[in-house]
């Protein structure tokens, strides 16, 4: 079966901004890299020089094309990706969310503007999702979004 490729979307939420990743998020891509988790968890290469970095966004577009799921970038405003968000939908009406938060922007209070916006990508997705958080220990680690 082919999976339909997602539309890419920009969702605002207070100063969160979730986009898709662009070239001006390498050096955050460089810091991510340097995480001792980030790379244990996620895609980020380690180790990572320009061309790794590069390749990493393009894995982000081509999720969205696939119809993998949403992989934007948390960034305040304008400003380089602060982390990154991924939407996965799953069979049976679910999605996982996981996210990650660079070292340098961690304790600010992005978790509370995450929600939000995330909600809203579901429920675009698919009609009649019920979406609840499952608390985790870990600050970037995977959270289930059940649906």
């Amino acid at each position: 079966m082919t999976v339909p490729p997602l539309l890419p979307i920009t969702l605002q939420a207070g100063p969160c901004t979730l986009r898709p990743f662009a070239e001006k998020d390498v050096p955050s891509i460089f810091e991510a890299s340097r995480d001792p988790l980030i790379p244990l968890i996620t895609t980020v290469p380690n180790p990572c020089d320009q061309a790794a970095a590069l390749a990493f966004i393009a894995r982000q577009h081509e999720r969205l094309q696939t119809g993998q799921g949403w992989s934007l970038a948390i960034a305040e405003g304008a400003s380089p990706a602060l982390g990154q968000i991924g939407l996965w939908p799953q069979s049976h009406e679910r999605a996982s969310l996981g996210y990650w938060v660079l070292p340098s922007a961690r304790g600010r209070g992005w978790r509370r503007w995450l929600w939000r916006p995330c909600r809203a990508l579901a429920l675009l997705n698919s009609s009649g999702w019920n979406c609840m958080w499952s608390r985790g220990t870990i600050p970037i680690a995977v959270k289930s979004l059940i649906c």
